[in-house]
């Protein structure tokens, strides 16, 4: 939706748009009953990700966050009645080294679905995790975190700086915003987290947010996540935040994160939302609240040239312990749930300091009862410094 359609309806005094006619049904079993807490709130989250209530409601002065589940899955809320927010819900990534943690050379952890900030331990620090995290150039500065819309920032606004990954293609994204890139003692912030809240009537009167973490130093802040919001009718006058992280401002800073991505899908939507979010909102008609289906993908690293990483995630640090020759070109064996048999991964290679390179997997497809793939990857060299990570992007289903 354009800003001018935006501007002429507000002359003509109108407050909403109908793309379609129809409403939305009930989403979801309802499995967890109403859901209207009285006071400040930390939902821990299933393995999948996914939050079926009869009734969502976050009452005024209320803040609602989420405990990630191992994998972070991103957020999905499925309301079979009337969801209000009218409180805070919070996805956002966390600062360099963690609010808890303080300590700046540790990456900011990435809200739910988000993605962890590179790490500054090492000389250079270590790229943003995530398909679009950013990374830095030796002693230089890094560059801010992607969105699953846009690639990072670059750093160095005096001619010496990191870079920011590259842009996550589809429509549906499954990844949050990614981390920003850490630099020499500053860890990068984390990437905001990811959220669809569907149900057949949504009023947002107070404030959804899932922006990337700030960084400090040489480091970039965190990419912004996804805020996407599903009902028949969306109304409200609230704030939807998914902006990128900050970093410290002047010549020796990084880069700030990219914006995330905040989509509206329903038959009736109050432009104020439009008019108050940050970036600007997508518009569209409802689509499938689960891309997926009722099975949220995995995915893992399974070998490093007939090594066993340990232990296996979708994401290892490359140790001396792996016996794996710095600079040779291996073979990455993949394996996935929940994913349909042709679907690809990709997969980065990344070293302090230094770029990033990404390939892409062949095909899943079952291999004795199991969904695996390859993908053909260069190790950095140093590969004691450095890091693999697999991923698949999004979606682009109905």
């Amino acid at each position: 939706m354009s800003r001018c359609l935006v501007v002429g309806w507000l002359a003509l005094g109108l407050s909403t748009f109908s793309p379609t006619a129809g409403a939305l049904g009930p989403q979801g079993t309802g499995a967890l009953g109403a859901f209207e807490p009285a006071a400040d709130t930390v939902v821990t989250l299933p393995a999948d990700g996914v939050l079926q209530y009869t009734r969502f409601v976050v009452p005024q002065g209320v803040t609602v966050t989420f405990a990630p589940a191992a994998g972070n899955p991103p957020v999905t809320i499925l309301v079979q009645g009337d969801a209000e927010v009218h409180g805070t819900l919070r996805l956002d990534g966390d600062v360099s080294g963690g609010a808890a943690a303080g300590i700046v050379a540790l990456g900011g952890p990435g809200g739910p679905g988000g993605s962890t900030g590179g790490s500054g331990l090492v000389v250079g620090g270590l790229p943003g995790h995530g398909p679009s995290g950013a990374h830095g150039t030796g002693e230089c500065q890094a560059g801010g975190g992607g969105s699953p819309r846009s690639g990072g920032v670059d750093g160095g606004r005096c001619g010496c700086g990191g870079t920011g990954g590259l842009a996550v293609g589809g429509r549906f994204p499954l990844h949050g915003g990614s981390g920003g890139g850490g630099s020499t003692a500053h860890g990068g912030g984390g990437g905001g987290g990811s959220l669809t809240l569907a149900a057949p009537t949504l009023q947002v009167e107070g404030l959804i947010s899932a922006t990337g973490g700030s960084a400090t130093g040489r480091a970039g802040g965190g990419g912004g996540g996804v805020i996407r919001l599903v009902a028949g009718t969306i109304t409200g006058q609230g704030l939807l935040l998914a902006t990128g992280g900050v970093a410290t401002e002047g010549c020796d800073a990084g880069g700030k994160g990219a914006p995330g991505l905040i989509r509206l899908e329903a038959d009736e939507v109050d432009v104020s939302l439009f008019l108050a979010s940050a970036p600007l909102a997508e518009e569209g008609a409802p689509k499938t609240t689960q891309p997926w289906g009722s099975v949220t993908p995995t995915l893992t690293i399974q070998q490093v040239a007939g090594a066993t990483p340990g232990p296996t995630t979708d994401h290892v640090d490359l140790a001396p312990a792996l016996s794996v020759e710095s600079g040779a070109l291996v073979t990455v064996t993949l394996t996935a749930t929940g994913v349909a048999p042709g679907a690809k991964a990709q997969v980065a290679v990344a070293r302090a300091g230094g770029e990033r390179t990404v390939s892409t997997s062949t095909p899943f497809a079952l291999q004795n009862g199991v969904l695996t793939a390859t993908a053909e990857v260069r190790l950095p060299t140093g590969a004691g410094a450095g890091s693999l990570e697999a991923w698949i992007a999004s979606y682009d289903g109905p």
